[in-house]
């Protein structure tokens, strides 16, 4: 019984709550960016349908990237074990890293494109197939694209300010949620509006 609210634990509870509270609080920025095109989403309804499908698609795939990222660096330590480890630190996760880069921006490329047209064909055969499946093809492109890539590199810039590569699911999740959604306004808004998006 002393092991469930042990010293350990509470200490444990206590970062892991600095980053929970920190995210909530980013996370909340999405209402602001809604907001901010109001008229958009009022004009056209597919936008609100879909956005979750779009977000979600973000934060799952920036999650794959950072599992990956994070598999290679442990990885990386354990067969650098051998080295100094200043010599570790500068070198191999330098070549861990632009590896870790070109890898998906590859990977980025080819996912986002399947994930582009899967989505089109989900919009056009149950909703439009005019321009709004077009704008929210174009949107999970970016929205996937930019989260493989980002996820693929935010445990390496973790680990070089010091911050534990553990969170980086949590962040990247997160981060795709405000990221996804002003992508999805902004896209959606240069292709199906006629003027700037409304300031509420």
């Amino acid at each position: 019984a002393g092991e469930v609210l042990s010293w350990e634990v509470l200490e444990e509870a206590g970062k892991r709550a600095k980053w929970l509270l920190v995210l909530m609080i980013f996370q909340s920025m999405s209402s602001l960016v809604l907001s901010h095109f109001e008229r958009l989403v009022k004009e056209h309804l597919v936008l609100t349908l879909f956005l979750t499908m779009l977000v979600g698609a973000g934060g799952n795939a920036g999650s794959q990237a950072v599992v990956r990222a994070i598999s290679s660096i442990v990885l990386g330590e354990r067969d650098g074990a051998g080295r100094a480890e200043e010599e570790q630190g500068e070198e191999e996760r330098a070549r861990q890293f632009f590896r870790s880069c070109a890898r998906q921006l590859g990977l980025a490329l080819l996912l986002a494109t399947a994930l582009g047209v899967v989505a089109w064909v989900r919009v056009w055969a149950f909703h439009d197939g005019g321009m709004e499946a077009i704008a929210i093809a174009l949107s999970c492109f970016a929205i996937v694209f930019s989260s493989i890539f980002i996820g693929g590199a935010l445990p390496y810039v973790m680990v070089y300010f010091g911050c534990d590569p553990t969170h980086a699911g949590a962040v990247i999740q997160v981060f795709m949620d405000i990221w996804g959604v002003i992508l999805s306004c902004v896209i959606c808004s240069m292709l199906l509006s006629p003027g700037p998006p409304h300031r509420a």
